[in-house]
């Protein structure tokens, strides 16, 4: 019978009606198709979706009908299938060609630093054969100054190496916090030398931020990598603070004092202004820029203008029916100055009226003294002590002073009372603390005094025994002289 193959190669039959009984025997015939069968995963580093050509030989000689496709993969490897009849079973030999040679990483980005973006250095690929057979292809430089390039294809196999070429434009990369005591806003002068000469084509800026230091940047090619000298210009003179307000008191507004800053040179080289006296009577005012740098010392001439209240109410316990004190005012320098006139108000104080007092021009500033003369009349004071009145004579608020003054000196009373206590409380701890130290310093010196004597104890004791030995053996030599002089 005839058997059918199946697509996976396999047979198909039916058995015919035997003709006799007994075991039977099937066999089947060889085919007469001889197809190879397909074969993966075979060689490395191919590219995804290489093709390379596949050869089929029998004893170095192709075999005919047949034919091999070969489909690379992500792993770089090769399955290959086949069509095909080979004839007989006789075994092939299969060949599959290299695949187009190319690099595991051709493009590369942010490589190295410090190109400048004017520049497209060269990239040089150099193969196992040697510097003969390098390939180059130019960089691009990104604004951070890195390099990014695309490889060529490679034209042999095995290890490469990449080389960059050195860049040909040298910036100055920029420095900050340099220097102090700038004004913020500050942008002063930029030099760049190279052994003393200036370097064309480099040019700096130098900007000054709120703590008194500079950054610095550049622009601009330095030719080569020598290094090169930058320096900033000093910023201008300027004192710390400037501007003052609130300061001194008892100007008058009408005045301008003069206001001299004087600086580490001296008085010759000082500068005035003058400032501005506020209703408060301190002064504002903005210091000049200085000359010099160092110290400077800043001072303010004194107001000329007096100003002196209108009036006053001072002392107590006058009468109200005496004729009113006497006033007296003297300036600062003890000179008195008539004007001043006074009266007693019903509370038995005095009231001053200084509105006429003119003081003296040109006199010497400071404070202005008032003087009133005492009371000749008993005072509203005089009351409850006194045999010669009722009391009729005394009205509720007379009493309601008089406990209030009572009040007042029992308050102060206990006030001292209360600090004389607390006085005596801290003597008679200071007392204990100075007898404890005594106590203290005695038991020292006792100990002291002690180990003196017992020092001396022993040294008596040391000399008392080496007496004894000493005497011990002047006898024993005594005894042998003896004994020698008996025997002879």
């Amino acid at each position: 019978v005839n058997a059918t193959v199946a697509p996976d190669g396999t047979l198909s039959f039916a058995l015919p009606t035997p003709n006799e009984t007994g075991a039977h025997t099937i066999t089947g015939a060889n085919g007469t198709y001889f197809e190879v069968p397909d074969s993966n995963d075979h060689g490395s580093g191919y590219a995804t979706g290489d093709t390379p050509t596949v050869s089929i030989t029998r004893g170095g000689v192709a075999v005919a009908g047949v034919s091999g496709t070969a489909t690379a993969g992500a792993d770089g490897k090769v399955d290959i299938t086949f069509t095909g009849d080979a004839a007989n079973l006789t075994d092939v030999d299969i060949a599959v060609a290299n695949g187009p040679m190319t690099f595991a990483t051709t493009n590369y980005t942010a490589i190295a630093g410090g190109y400048h973006t004017s520049e497209t250095p060269v990239i040089t690929v150099t193969g196992p054969a040697g510097a003969g057979g390098a390939q180059n292809v130019n960089a691009t430089v990104a604004p951070d100054g890195t390099l990014s390039f695309a490889l060529p294809t490679p034209n042999e196999t095995g290890a490469h190496t990449i080389s960059g070429a050195t860049g040909t434009y040298f910036e100055v990369p920029e420095s900050n916090d340099h220097g102090s005591g700038y004004a913020l806003g500050d942008t002063p002068s930029v030099s760049i030398t190279r052994g003393g000469v200036a370097v064309a084509g480099v040019s700096g800026t130098a900007t000054a931020g709120a703590d008194g230091k500079v950054d610095i940047t550049f622009t601009g090619d330095a030719a080569n990598l020598t290094n090169v000298d930058v320096s900033v210009a000093s910023g201008g003179l300027a004192l710390a603070q400037s501007s003052f307000s609130g300061v001194g008191s008892g100007y008058d507004t009408s005045e301008t004092p003069l206001i001299t800053v004087t600086p580490p040179s001296g008085a010759g080289g000082a500068q005035t202004v003058n400032a501005a006296v506020a209703a408060n009577g301190t002064l504002s005012f903005t210091l000049p820029n200085p000359t010099e740098s160092g110290a400077h010392v800043i001072s303010a001439a004194g107001g000329n203008v007096v100003s002196l209240p209108t009036g006053l109410n001072i002392g107590s316990g006058y009468s109200p029916s005496e004729s009113p004190p006497a006033v007296t005012v003297t300036d600062p320098g003890g000179v008195p100055i008539a004007g001043a006139t006074s009266a007693i108000n019903t509370n038995g104080t005095i009231s001053v009226n200084l509105s006429a007092i003119t003081p003296i021009a040109g006199g010497t500033p400071g404070n202005y003294t008032v003087s009133v003369a005492p009371g000749v009349a008993a005072g509203i004071q005089n009351g409850l002590d006194d045999s010669d009145k009722d009391l009729w004579d005394f009205s509720h608020e007379d009493f309601e002073k008089f406990i209030q003054t009572l009040s007042n000196v029992r308050a102060v009373n206990g006030a001292t009372m209360n600090s004389l206590s607390f006085s005596e409380s801290r003597l008679e701890s200071n007392i204990q603390n100075l007898e404890k130290a005594g106590g203290r310093i005695v038991d020292a010196d006792m100990a002291k005094e002690m180990l003196e004597v017992a020092k001396n104890q022993i040294l008596l004791k040391t000399a008392t025994d080496s007496l004894t030995k000493h005497n011990k053996l002047s006898v024993s030599v005594d005894k042998t002289l003896m004994g020698l002089d008996a025997r002879m």
